[in-house]
């Protein structure tokens, strides 16, 4: 039933974001953590210790990709309350400026304690990610190089 409950929070939480709310997101995390999207030398990369960081980071997100949604397609749960592993796979897709689409799979490992996020680690297919940046700047717009 706890994982149970735990995928459907989750499924819930990215539903949210798709809907640009990342009020789910930035409660679900402890007093301590850290965010960390591996091997990410782009635009949507970064590592983050504060929900401000976090939301940040959501801001340039969406403001790069204002059109991007998100599809849960895999969640997986084990563990107990006091120390839950979760995995999820997402498919985002995003129209750019050029024409062209971005699509691309998130695959986060999370860590939780009671319920509240203590560690993410996200990883993306970084060249894709690259060339969507890449793409962005090259369509004047200039966050997406930094």
């Amino acid at each position: 039933m706890f994982k149970r409950i735990v995928e459907h929070v989750v499924r819930r939480t990215w539903q949210a974001l798709d809907r640009r709310d990342t009020t789910p997101v930035l409660r679900g995390f402890a007093r301590r953590f850290v965010y960390e999207n591996v091997g990410a030398e782009h635009a949507f990369g970064g590592t983050f210790r504060t929900r401000e960081e976090v939301a940040a980071h959501f801001d340039v997100l969406f403001r790069l990709l204002p059109a991007v949604e998100f599809s849960v397609r895999d969640v997986l749960v084990s563990g107990c309350p006091h120390l839950t592993t979760v995995v999820v796979r997402v498919g985002l897709v995003a129209p750019l400026p050029d024409g062209s689409t971005y699509a691309n799979e998130l695959v986060q490992h999370m860590q939780l304690r009671w319920g509240k996020v203590t560690s993410v680690r996200a990883l993306v297919d970084n060249v894709r990610a690259q060339d969507a940046c890449d793409r962005l700047a090259a369509a004047g717009i200039t966050a997406a190089a930094a």
